[in-house]
Formats: structure tokens, C-alpha cells, sequence
């Protein structure tokens, strides 16, 4: 069958459907990317055909009215609506993605109608792919970049904002996906997610070379930290700063931080007990890391879940406050959610030398990651997707 597979203008929402798609293409099928110039090296990375349309989208261009140094979660983003995932005030968050979706729709649909897929894989946050297939009478597939709250509850409002579109192209409306998946581990699951199908966690983190030092068996106890490339330039290096303070003096352990060139000088002097080091497969830095400190973002999480560490998270916005109260909740890692205790070395310090000498976080890591790994895997659930696709018949080239 042929596999179109369409994700928002956000690399690490793809990359953790990359597994699949090389689950199906191993099972003999066909699978070809579609989205905007902003994901293409990922795929290319990955050895996945692409197809570009448009032009760049850039989400960091919707923060930059932010004033330098101004983190997220000092203006609040950090914490879950109020009102919860369907209020007005949480729509706010989901509208932008929605918009967007109507956006691309055009396009996107005319290169379906050309290639004729057989099935649709989506990122959840775009929602074009539900009335392409509604379209093109054939399922679609949400593939989400974990087990959160947010798109679940957007697909309520994307039916309102995108309704008259599918109505346009003949359909009653914005049509349901046949199937939600969402890699994670049961414990972390949200009740907002509650219909959709648990996947194993296989964390892709791009490619590259893996330094000698990471395999030194004779290693100090040691902290991933890992934000990425959106959350530095959203908060700048002030969060870092502190981290790389907080660890100054730590006896017989490390800060590991991954850092791109472009901000290792901006970052300037840290303590012995720091290295900076440049971007790597962060599965393979964790996999040598006795904890894994991040922002709380899909990815990160997913491979510290993988690896089965405990994990220090400092969510910043959106969905990620909500999945480390779960991770927390489980026992596998600490939270510190608002910005005074993210912000301050001492707090901080508490929170490592808790993760790195009490064996419990461990266990409770081992735990989530020994079940995650009872779930069906990327190979298994490519066979799933046949089974969906199969009633609807290979269509005519």
C-alpha cells in the first residue's frame, strides 16, 4: 500500500513517527513524506522520500515578540488551562495549528489526488490529512508525539474552524481519524487520550557520531541535559546558566549538556562538573546517563522512558506541564514547574542529588520502561495499519 504521511511544520512532531514508517517500508510498503520546507532535512536524515510544498513556516517566529531573555513560563504558559483542554483559553493554544491546517489543505490535497495513497499517517496537530482522507475515502491514521491532552481536545475546534472547507469538498463535515496512536508508557497516559491505542516508545533522534567518551566505562554519575533547539531560543541561555550553577561542586557525577555551536560561546565558563558537548543521538547519551533532565518536551521524555532513567523536567508551556505530572506522578522524575524554582541553583541542586541517590526514581523508571515495552511495536503496529487499510482495497494506479 501506499503510506502519505503528513506532519506540521515541526521536526520533532516527526520524528517520533519515523519508526513507523520504517516499520512499513520494511513491511514492503510505500511511504512518502508531505509537509513544508521546515521538516525536510528530518526526513531526508532519515531516509524518507519527501515532498516540499510551500514555503518556510518557521514556528519559533511565533514567540519572537517575546523580549529577550523572557521565558514561557513566566508569562504563565507553563500550567494546564484552568477550564481544562476544551475551554476557550486553551483553544487559543490549538488555533494557530488549526489555521495552518486550512492553510496547506489545498495544496496537500492536490498531490494526494495525484498519488493516491491507500492510507494517511498524520501528526495530530495537523488536520488536513482527516479531510484529505474523508476526500479520498481512505483512513487516516493521528500518530501523536506522546500521550498528551491537547490534540485530542483540538479536534473538536478543528471541526468548527475547518468545517465549511469539508464541507466545500463535499464532505458533512470534518471527518474522525480511524485511529489515534500514542507512543507511551500506560502509567503516563491522560484521560483526554483515553480512546487512543498505546504504542512502544522506539525514540529517533536523528543521526550522527557517538564520541569515545560516551562509551568510557570508568564514568562519573551522569545528567543528560537536553532542551533542544526551540526551547534555547525561546529562553535564551538563562535556564541552562542556572542548571550548570546548580551543579557546580557535585561529587562524583556530571552535567552533560548538549549545546549547537552557534550558542556554546554565547554560553560562556561553566564549572568542572559541566561539559558541553555538541548535539548527538540524545538515545545513545542517555543510554549512558543515570538521569535525564529536559523540558518536559515529547521526545525527551519518550527516550529517558526508553533508556529507563529517572528524569528532572522543567516544563515550559502547553502540554508539557500536564505529561511530567503524570511522569512525576509515576514516581520515574521531579517536576519543578514555575519559574522561582526553576530559576533558583539551590532548588535545582536539591532535585539532582535526590534523582542521583535515591534508588526509588530508578525503579519507578525501569518500571514504566519495562511496561512501555509490552506494547506493540513500530513493526506491529505497521501491521495494524494494513488490517485498517485492507477493507478499503488497494487502489488503481
Amino acid at each position: 500500500m501506499r503510506v502519505l504521511v503528513i506532519c506540521s511544520p515541526y521536526a520533532s512532531h516527526l520524528m517520533p513517527m519515523v519508526p513507523l514508517v520504517w516499520g512499513l517500508r520494511a513491511r514492503g510498503h510505500d511511504a512518502v513524506v508531505l509537509g513544508q520546507p521546515d521538516i525536510m532535512a528530518t526526513a531526508h536524515a532519515a531516509g524518507l522520500p519527501s515532498v516540499s510544498v510551500g514555503d518556510v513556516f518557521d514556528v519559533n517566529e511565533v514567540f519572537h515578540f517575546l523580549p529577550p531573555g523572557l521565558r514561557p513560563i513566566e508569562l504563565g504558559a507553563g500550567q494546564a488551562p484552568e477550564d481544562g483542554w476544551t475551554s476557550p483559553a486553551a483553544a487559543s493554544d490549538y488555533a494557530p495549528w488549526i489555521y495552518h491546517s486550512k492553510y496547506v489543505l489545498e495544496p496537500y490535497l492536490r498531490f494526494a489526488r495525484r498519488w493516491r495513497p491507500d492510507l494517511v499517517l498524520a501528526d495530530s496537530l495537523d488536520f488536513s490529512g482527516l479531510i484529505i482522507g474523508g476526500v479520498l475515502s481512505i483512513p487516516v491514521v493521528q500518530h501523536r508525539w506522546g500521550a498528551e491532552p491537547m490534540t485530542p481536545a483540538a479536534l473538536a475546534t478543528a471541526k468548527t474552524m475547518l468545517g465549511g472547507r469539508a464541507v466545500r469538498h463535499g464532505l458533512p463535515g470534518v471527518p474522525d481519524p480511524d485511529l489515534a496512536l500514542a507512543p507511551s508508557s500506560p502509567a503516563w497516559a491522560v484521560p483526554e487520550s483515553s480512546g487512543d491505542v498505546l504504542v512502544r516508545p522506539m525514540p529517533y533522534n536523528g543521526g550522527g557520531e557517538i564520541p569515545a567518551w560516551v562509551r568510557d566505562k570508568d564514568r562519573p554519575r551522569r545528567m543528560c541535559v537536553s532542551f533542544g533547539l526551540s526551547m534555547i531560543r525561546l529562553n535564551g541561555l538563562s535556564l541552562v546558566r542556572t542548571i550548570a550553577e546548580a551543579c557546580d561542586g557535585l561529587v562524583d557525577a556530571e552535567a552533560v549538556v548538549t549545546l549547537d555551536g552557534r550558542h556554546t560561546a554565547e554560553l560562556g565558563p561553566v564549572p568542572d562538573s559541566v561539559r558541553v558537548v555538541a548535539p548527538m543521538p540524545v538515545n545513545a547519551l542517555m543510554g549512558v546517563s543515570d538521569v535525564a533532565c529536559h523540558h518536559g518536551g515529547g521526545g525527551s521524555a519518550l527516550t529517558a522512558l526508553a533508556v529507563g532513567i529517572p528524569q528532572l523536567m522543567l516544563p515550559q508551556m502547553m502540554d508539557e506541564h500536564v505529561r511530567c505530572e503524570r511522569i512525576e506522578a509515576s514516581g520515574a522524575g521531579l517536576m519543578l514547574g514555575d519559574a522561582a524554582a526553576q530559576n533558583s541553583p539551590a532548588t535545582l541542586r536539591a532535585a539532582i542529588e535526590s534523582l542521583l541517590g535515591d534508588d526509588r526514581f530508578r525503579k519507578a523508571a525501569v518500571t514504566a520502561r519495562d511496561e512501555a515495552e509490552k506494547l506493540p511495536s513500530p513493526a506491529q503496529v505497521a501491521q495494524m495499519l494494513e488490517n485498517i487499510a485492507a477493507p478499503h482495497g488497494r487502489r488503481a494506479r
